[in-house]
This record gives C-alpha cells, structure tokens and sequence, in this order.
C-alpha cells in the first residue's frame, strides 16, 4: 500500500512514562503493518502553558523514536493538530495517508489492511476510520447511517467526519480538508470538517478484534492545547445527565414524604 503514516503529538503530562512507551509501540507496530512506509512524527511547537519539566520530557519522547525508524518533524512555533499536520503533509507524494495521534495502541494485522486496501479500489471510497469498536452504536452520530458498502460489506458508511485513527486518500485531504480549514485556525481537523461534511466519502472499517482499538493508551489526560478550552457535549450526554437529575429528585421527594 503507497502510504505515509503521519502521527500527532505535543506535550502530555505522562510523556515521561507512559506516553513514550506508547508511541514507541505505535512506530512499531505502523512498521510491521506497513513495511516500506514511511512515518513521519508531527511535533507541534511549544505553548505558553508548558513548564520546562514537561517540555523536557516531550523531547526525550521524540528522541525515543528517531532510532527507530520515524522522522520527527518539529514545529518552531504552536500550530496546534490541524495546520501543523498540513505544513507536514505538504511533502507527501504518496496515493495513501494513514493519520492518528500518539495515544494510539492499534490492533488490526495484516489481514485488516488487505480488507482497507480491496475498499479503496472503489472511488467513493475516500476516507476510513477505524472504528475503535467491534460494532456500531445505534445513537452515535458518528456511526450514522451506518449503511453496508454494497461491494465491501466490512466498511460502514458515515456522514461524520473523523479525525480518529484513519487510511484517506492523499487527494481527500487536498480537496475536502485543508481548503476548509484556516491557517489561523487552532484545532483539530475534525472540529471544523465534521461541521460541514457531506455526501458518501467517510467509510468505518469494523475489524475482526473484537478487543477494539484503545485510542487513550498513555492514560486519560488529554494533551496540552489539542482540544479547544469548552469541552463538546453531545445531545445524548445532555440526555443522561437530566434523567439522572430527575431521578434524584424523585428519589428526594419520596425520602421526604417517607420522613413527613
């Protein structure tokens, strides 16, 4: 498969332990999936909230990989994901891009990557994520409509955009992605596609390991400066949290008849 691996980072508060076990496993495990590919590490430039000690850690992750067969790129200045990822990419020359961040513990083999290579031979098929799931959610709007291809049953049909783990096709990026993202923006790529998607290029790959794919493997404190300052809630989220607000009440209301 003519691709390039590229693989997000920046600063997190577990870079001296855990996080660079994880992204030495992950250049690892890109190598044996992709043999001949290269992976290229896009390293965002340093922000005013990260203390020396956390930057000093961030280096020595990036050092831990350059011996292993990934090229580090390391950005002057914060650029955050999105436009430090496109100043990377700029140089790609192959059909095929494989992109994730570096919290990423994969378990698809070789035989997912035949399964992801036979659903890019159809030309709708632009974008695949690898859903980190064995099954689709039924209220998610990520896994929606969640339609079979017709000749590639194991791919899933979505209408959102996802900057989870994915294979895309190097000309979706220069056509759907960059244009819709300013150079000024500080995000994600799927904080501003996932707004204006449409139309049938986003496919869900469901592999065969039930295990699922662990997309916090360094631990669940996010990295610095790689989700915007207000958290997004989903409408479902909002659900759960009034039920359990009204369940409360109702549980208060009979305590108190009870003690009357």
């Amino acid at each position: 498969m003519d691709c390039t691996c590229y693989v997000c980072t920046s600063p997190r508060p577990l870079d001296a332990s855990a996080c660079t076990e994880t992204l030495i496993n992950l250049v690892v495990k890109l190598r044996e999936l992709l043999p001949g590919s290269q992976t290229l590490i896009s390293a965002d430039g340093r922000a005013e909230n990260v203390s020396d000690e956390r930057w000093a850690a961030y280096q020595s992750k990036l050092r831990s990989v350059e011996g292993i067969g990934a090229t580090v790129v390391r950005h002057q200045t914060w650029k955050h994901q999105a436009n430090a990822l496109r100043d990377v990419m700029q140089r790609c020359n192959t059909e095929f891009v494989f992109v994730c961040q570096d919290d990423l513990q994969l378990h698809i083999d070789a035989l997912d990557i035949q399964n992801i290579r036979t659903g890019f031979q159809y030309a709708e098929v632009e974008h695949v994520r690898i859903h980190w799931y064995h099954r689709l959610r039924r209220f998610w709007r990520a896994d929606k409509p969640g339609t079979p291809h017709p000749c590639a049953p194991f791919l899933k049909l979505t209408y959102f955009w996802s900057d989870r783990p994915h294979f895309a096709r190097l000309s979706h990026y220069q056509r759907h992605v960059w244009p819709q993202i300013p150079r000024t923006a500080k995000r994600t790529m799927e904080q501003v596609i996932s707004k204006v998607h449409r139309g049938p290029m986003c496919w869900i790959y469901l592999h065969r390991n039930r295990k699922g794919e662990s997309h916090d493997a360094c631990g669940t404190q996010p990295s610095f400066n790689i989700r915007d300052p207000v958290p997004y809630v989903q409408f479902w989220h909002w659900c759960a949290l009034l039920a359990c607000v009204a369940v409360a009440f109702c549980l208060l209301r009979r305590i108190a008849r009870v003690a009357a």
